[in-house]
């Protein structure tokens, strides 16, 4: 008789420990990596666009941004931005409240395409606040008044789409 030990064992009673081990965890590592880059590649533009928005350098393929007055105006901080695109031209002031933790987070207070296109920003009150436009509106006025809500954003924001005003809230 002979004993346990010597008797040459079958592959299926083989110990865990002598059977080669299988990693699918690099493959799953692998295939992780893969999705967050095929979602990143997806999503980039428009996350890139919504990010440039927000924090006053608008982006949109095909179009060149340029800053062209950034300005401290009592507590306003404003930045004019102008989109040259192919067909058209859009015109932005964004606001924020100067020197405020949620600074680096900029409101449009206007958007126009084409016309008027924005020059400055005044104080007039406490918080309100004048944008200088040309050309003068038909009635011959060259400034629209913005109010500044305590937390900074604009209660009023001007849209204009060739010289025509959009409702706004």
């Amino acid at each position: 008789m002979s004993s346990p030990s010597s008797a040459p064992s079958s592959p299926s009673s083989a110990s865990a420990e002598d059977r080669p081990r299988r990693h699918y965890g690099r493959w799953i590592a692998l295939a992780v990596l893969a999705l967050i880059g095929l979602v990143a590649y997806h999503f980039a533009e428009p996350i890139h666009g919504t990010v440039s928005f927000m924090i006053g350098r608008p982006y949109l393929p095909g179009c060149a941004t340029a800053v062209t007055k950034e300005q401290t105006v009592g507590e306003l901080w404003y930045r004019i931005a102008e989109q040259k695109c192919e067909r058209q031209t859009l015109h932005y002031v964004f606001v924020a409240r100067a020197k405020s933790m949620m600074s680096f987070m900029m409101t449009p207070a206007f958007v126009s395409v084409d016309s008027p296109v924005p020059r400055s920003v005044s104080k007039q009150g406490e918080r309100s606040f004048f944008i200088k436009v040309e050309p003068s509106f038909p009635d011959g006025s060259d400034v629209l008044e913005i109010f500044m809500g305590p937390s900074g954003v604009p209660l009023t924001v001007h849209i204009y789409d060739k010289g025509q005003k959009h409702k706004t809230r």
